[in-house]
């Protein structure tokens, strides 16, 4: 799935059928099928190195070892428990270096959609609505919309009606990792997308980019319109 939306989106961008494969290090054959096709191709799961199941759950989930052991069992692994723990004591010395920056982006390049929960009087009743923003990382520029539900649906709806507001969509789409666009994050890195989802990516040519797991900060910048709609729009206000 992962490829064969890689494949149309880097052919939208502007990529010759020829320099594709070399890009992407696949055979001419795949590619050509991949463009023609409109259905999702079905996913492989590849079995990672035990090492780096230890660092993933470790760094990434903060296991501890008790559970770091069950869950190399549950990748088909049988360990020897001394050689695991004294290869989780070593690595526990050299932990990763965190660092935050700035991420700024070029025009066009990178799109944030993100959604949140708020109760409003509508229509006499107090209700449950969705607030979905998309906004465009260089310029800011944002749009936002309502729903009664946060359903596939209306998350496609509201994508949608974004990417004709802007009139086309951005090179890549920065997401959250909710259910109705990710299924999973796999401990080799890769991230398994919605089939719907990424048919959607496929057909509008942009590259969903699930943020890190437990790292909000990924998407900042569609993070701080939610305080400014809820303290200046929706709070002490009913809706007809």
């Amino acid at each position: 799935m992962e490829q064969w939306a890689a494949i149309r989106w880097l052919e939208k961008q502007g990529f010759r059928k020829r320099t594709i494969p070399r890009t992407l290090g696949i055979s001419r054959t795949t590619v050509r099928r991949a463009l023609k096709q409109e259905d999702i191709p079905k996913y492989e799961r590849k079995k990672l190195p035990v090492q780096e199941i230890v660092k993933e759950t470790l760094w990434e989930k903060e296991f501890i070892g008790t559970r770091i052991l069950t869950e190399i069992k549950k990748e088909g692994y049988t360990p020897f428990f001394t050689t695991r723990y004294r290869f989780l004591k070593k690595t526990k010395k050299n932990p990763p270096q965190k660092t935050t920056r700035r991420y700024e982006t070029d025009p066009e390049e990178q799109g944030q959609f993100d959604w949140s929960p708020y109760e409003v009087i509508l229509g006499g009743k107090k209700r449950k609505v969705t607030c979905f923003v998309f906004i465009l990382g260089y310029s800011r520029r944002k749009y936002v919309t309502f729903s009664l539900n946060q359903t596939l649906a209306s998350v496609i709806e509201a994508l949608e009606e974004a990417l004709r507001f802007f009139g086309g969509s951005p090179e890549k789409l920065l997401l959250d990792n909710a259910k109705q666009m990710v299924v999973e994050h796999l401990a080799d890195g890769t991230v398994r997308i919605n089939e719907t989802f990424l048919k959607l990516a496929g057909l509008y040519r942009f590259q969903p980019k699930p943020c890190r797991l437990y790292w909000p900060r990924t998407k900042g910048k569609v993070e701080r319109p939610f305080c400014y709609i809820e303290q200046h729009f929706i709070k002490g206000r009913a809706f007809p």
